[in-house]
C-alpha cells in the first residue's frame, strides 16, 4: 500500500520542497497533473504508481496533503542540529563578516532559487568561522536535510534585519547628502550630488516595496 512518506512540514527538506515547488509550477494550469506530481513527491514513488491507484485511494491520499497548503511559522534559533551536525546562528547582524554580507547580497537577488545558499551564509558549523570550511559541503548538507520551515525562518529573519539595517544606512546618507547640497555653491558639483541623492531614493523605494516570497 502506498503511503505518504512526508506527511508533515518537519519531514520536508529544502530539497524536497524545491522538488514540490517546481512540479507545481510546471503543472500550474492542470490541477490533476499537479495533484499527481504532489502525491508522487510526498509518497516518494514514480508518478505512474500514483496513476495506477484506485480512485478512492488516490482521493484518500490527496486529502492527507492538506497540510501542504500552509507552511508553519517557526521562530529562529541560535543553534540547530542538522543530520547530527551542530550549527550556530549569529542573530546579531552587526557581527556579520563582510564576506557573509557580500554572499547574502549575491544570493538574495533570487531567493526562490538560492534559498540553500542563503541559509548556508548564516548557518555556521559549530566551532568554525564563516568560510573556514568546505562551504559546498555545508550547502549540500543543509539542502538535503534541513526542514524547509526552519530554513525559511532563518532566511526571513536575516532578510528583514538586513533590510532594516540598509534602510537606516540609506536614511543617514540621504540626510548627509541633503546637507551637502545646501552648502554647495558650484552648480555642476550640486548636480552630481543631486544624482547621488536620486539613486539613494530609488533604492529606498525598492526596499519599501518589499521582497516577494513564495508560499
Amino acid at each position: 500500500m502506498i503511503k505518504l512518506k512526508y506527511n508533515k512540514w518537519e519531514d520536508i527538506s529544502i530539497k524536497k520542497f524545491d522538488e514540490i515547488r517546481k512540479s507545481l509550477i510546471r503543472n500550474k494550469n492542470n490541477e490533476l497533473e499537479a495533484n499527481l506530481a504532489l502525491l508522487s513527491s510526498l509518497c516518494d514513488v514514480p508518478i505512474d504508481e500514483i496513476e495506477d491507484l484506485p480512485l478512492n485511494e488516490f482521493s484518500r491520499l490527496l486529502k492527507q496533503t492538506d497540510f501542504i497548503a500552509k507552511m508553519p511559522k517557526i521562530d529562529i534559533k541560535e543553534k540547530y542540529v542538522i543530520n547530527g551536525k551542530k550549527y550556530d546562528v549569529c542573530l546579531n547582524v552587526n557581527k556579520m563578516t563582510t564576506s557573509q554580507y557580500i554572499d547574502y547580497q549575491t544570493f538574495g537577488k533570487d531567493i526562490e532559487n538560492n534559498l540553500k545558499n542563503i541559509v548556508a551564509v548564516f548557518m555556521i558549523p559549530e566551532g568554525k568561522k564563516y568560510g573556514d570550511y568546505d562551504l559546498e559541503e555545508v550547502i549540500d548538507e543543509l539542502y538535503n536535510n534541513m526542514p524547509i520551515a526552519d530554513a525559511y525562518s532563518v532566511c526571513f529573519f536575516f532578510t528583514l534585519q538586513l533590510q532594516s539595517l540598509t534602510k537606516a544606512t540609506l536614511y543617514y546618507l540621504e540626510r548627509k547628502i541633503k546637507k551637502e547640497m545646501k552648502k554647495e555653491k558650484n552648480k555642476m558639483r550640486k548636480e552630481k550630488i543631486a544624482e547621488g541623492l536620486e539613486q539613494i531614493q530609488q533604492v529606498k523605494h525598492l526596499l519599501n516595496d518589499g521582497a516577494g516570497y513564495i508560499w
